[in-house]
């Protein structure tokens, strides 16, 4: 009798032991947070390509003016760097 009581104990323990590593393993979530992240940034790179294209369209030659001007601009303050006059 105590052999079969025995080894109901170990068939028992054995059974909490799947249990206990199963549910274990189904509250991990440690990935969660690094998805969620990746996730945000894909979208807000897509609302921004969004933004862009609709500019884009509304003012065609809006991109194109910002860049020329940003290009003068840093030109100028390098030039002027270089030359070693200033304000």
């Amino acid at each position: 009798m105590k052999t079969i009581t025995n080894i109901a104990d170990r068939i028992q323990l054995a059974v909490l032991t799947v249990m206990t590593s199963v549910r274990s393993f189904a509250d991990d979530k440690r990935g969660e947070i690094t998805t969620d992240t990746l996730g945000g940034f894909i979208i807000g790179i897509v609302i921004v390509a969004a933004l862009v294209t609709a500019v884009n369209v509304a003012l065609p030659g809006f991109f194109n003016t910002m860049m020329t001007s940003i290009t003068t601009k840093l030109n100028t303050l390098l030039s002027t760097a270089l030359s070693g006059s200033g304000t």
